[in-house]
């Protein structure tokens, strides 16, 4: 009988600490509840300090998606290996993904082309086949 007292005695501290929002940061294992007093839409946020809005730059939407001057090509695959040189036989360096923007650095070998990666400023190789001159949709 005493077992059956505390099972339900345990049920029923877990059902209040979930009513009051006690499970919100809930050990592994365990679901989280959301909580009763958090927001629930943005019109409930809070509206940032005016004052900190005066440092941000505005930049016109025309002028932040242009490339840099000079030819440039798009990365068309999710994730494409960037490697050491012309070929698989050479160890990957890193990964593009889809709208990076490359600058060519030279002529193609085999099909592969050496590529200055215009957000890191990293140099490597990339397949051709994953490359446009126009940005892909995303």
């Amino acid at each position: 009988m005493r077992a059956i007292i505390s099972y339900f005695a345990l049920i029923a501290i877990f059902v209040w600490l979930a009513s009051e929002g006690g499970f919100d940061r809930a050990g592994i294992g365990a679901l989280p509840i959301a909580n009763s007093r958090a927001p629930t839409h943005f019109s409930d946020l809070p509206l940032p300090d005016p004052h900190e809005l005066n440092d941000l730059a505005v930049v016109p939407a025309a002028q932040a998606s242009e490339p840099p001057a000079g030819k440039v090509l798009y990365v068309t695959g999710a994730v494409v290996n960037l490697r050491a040189g012309p070929g698989l036989e050479h160890r990957m360096i890193t990964v593009a993904e889809r709208g990076d923007v490359m600058r060519p650095l030279g002529r193609a070998e085999n099909g592969w082309l050496p590529v200055r990666d215009l957000v890191t400023g990293g140099e490597a190789w990339i397949s051709e086949e994953y490359l446009s001159l126009l940005p892909p949709l995303r």
